[in-house]
């Protein structure tokens, strides 16, 4: 190889040291920030259980809000797929992301070559640098 070309490696893996570090650096002093802001974030759920449904606080610092969220989890898929399947005339589609697993859709176009799987395709190069020993 060129000399340029062991240059430029050398200079791809000094950067992404470099980067790795700087990463494990904020990590750790994010994870403080983070663990002082759910400590005041518990401080504030003390305060709203005391208030009787207030969504809301003002303050001269700023408004504290406190909103409720619900996530939803599948623990048997087998299930939700039949239930998918006998719900779709009642909307039970709309449960489902709008996305596609792109293994999936691979794996199912290679086993099935001769069906048009209506999907289409981005492929991208990605350059990947390791470490001489």
């Amino acid at each position: 190889m060129s000399d340029n070309v062991n240059k430029l490696a050398a200079a791809y893996v000094k950067i992404r040291d470099a980067r790795s570090q700087l990463k494990k650096d904020f990590e750790g002093e994010d994870r403080k920030l983070r663990d002082a802001l759910e400590k005041i974030e518990a401080e504030f759920n003390k305060v709203f259980q005391t208030l009787g449904g207030a969504t809301n606080i003002k303050t001269n610092a700023g408004t504290i809000i406190r909103s409720q969220k619900t996530d939803y989890f599948v623990p048997d898929w087998s299930d939700m797929h039949g239930f998918i399947l006998e719900h779709a005339d009642e909307g039970a589609l709309e449960m489902l992301q709008r996305r596609v697993s792109p293994k999936a859709v691979a794996e199912f176009m290679q086993d099935y070559p001769d069906t048009n799987v209506p999907v289409s395709a981005s492929t991208s190069y990605k350059i990947t640098v390791r470490r001489s020993s």
